[in-house]
């Protein structure tokens, strides 16, 4: 056991707790370094509480690593083939060819993602070739696993910047007041009240 379990225990707990509690969360990600490496800071909070998680990037794959409470490699996220994966995976334009493999692989199982690209890489190889494909399938399966998992609360309203990492993750998903002012600053009126 490490000394520093209660730290990543007491932050669960938190997140959970927060979750469970707050009408909404609020995420937003910074850039950093850890020990020379680049890193990402990833902040969940809500009306009564913040939780910080620093992770390897700032994908959608990390960001629902950290709403479950992961530390640590984002391949260590759970994933899962379950009910609503075919659908996700259609939504992803993924081939039939691809679609079939993956159910024949990984039907009704969960697994980690680390496990699952060194799978895809083994046994579809032709999957695994094509990158923006392959990324898609692992965002279908974290996103079937995140909605399904019952170990934490899944968030149902996300407030956050409109970067692509975001979506999906909640049934509501809501710009934070400085991002959705931009879209104000932008308009050109032409009739003199909308002027004013």
């Amino acid at each position: 056991n490490n000394e520093l379990d209660w730290a990543k225990s007491e932050q669960e707990e938190i997140l959970k707790a927060g979750i469970s509690c707050s009408d909404f969360v609020q995420t937003d990600s910074t850039s950093n370094k850890e020990k020379g490496e680049s890193r990402t800071t990833h902040i969940f909070s809500g009306e009564y509480f913040s939780v910080y998680s620093t992770l390897e990037s700032k994908s959608r794959l990390a960001v629902l690593y950290g709403l479950q409470g992961g530390a640590g490699s984002i391949d260590m996220l759970n994933i899962a083939y379950n009910e609503s994966t075919l659908g996700l995976l259609e939504g992803y334009n993924l081939s039939k060819k691809d679609k079939a493999a993956l159910l024949k692989e990984f039907e009704g199982e969960t697994t980690s993602l680390g496990t699952f690209k060194e799978r895809v890489a083994q046994n579809i190889p032709e999957l695994a070739k094509k990158p923006n494909m392959f990324i898609r399938a692992q965002h279908a399966f974290a996103l079937s696993h995140y909605y399904h998992q019952e170990e934490m609360p899944s968030v149902q309203v996300l407030l956050s910047d409109d970067a692509p990492e975001y979506t999906k993750i909640a049934p509501s998903h809501g710009l934070c007041w400085v991002h959705d002012a931009r879209f104000y600053n932008k308009l050109n009126p032409i009739i003199g009240l909308h002027r004013e």
